[in-house]
């Protein structure tokens, strides 16, 4: 038993002192780039696909439906008749058209009237508060 572990152990030193000789060190480069670029191609796991050809799918869906709806709320805005009135309710003051003489106003007159009285009416409160305070 201790010869052959002798024999063993000689045998493993002159492995261990002997270097190995490349013949073409770029030739071996070569071959394991070779070798990596085959593995990462061949190595596409299905489970990504299935997400891809799942979510690709979901995204044409949700841009179809969004197209469509889009088109029919177009539809519905061109069909759809506006039956909403504007009215215009403008209170205007008896000074004011006392003040016209019974002339036919526009409304450029008859607003800048109002903005008189306003300011009159304003005027008066400012007073008001004022004389409250003191």
């Amino acid at each position: 038993m201790e010869n052959t572990d002798n024999k063993l152990e000689n045998l493993i030193s002159n492995l261990r002192q002997q270097k190995p000789m490349l013949d073409d060190a770029g030739l071996l480069t070569d071959i394991i780039m070779k070798k990596i670029k085959s593995k990462s191609t061949n190595m596409k796991p299905s489970v990504l696909i299935w997400i891809r050809v799942i979510s690709s799918s979901a995204a044409v869906l949700l841009l179809g439906l969004f197209l469509f709806q889009q088109t029919e709320s177009n539809n519905i805005t061109t069909n759809y008749g506006s039956t909403h009135l504007i009215k215009n309710h403008i209170n205007i003051d008896s000074v004011c058209m006392e003040n016209l003489k019974n002339k036919q106003a526009n409304m450029l007159e008859i607003y800048y009237c109002y903005m008189q009285q306003n300011s009159i009416k304003n005027n008066r409160f400012k007073t008001n508060i004022k004389q409250s305070t003191n």
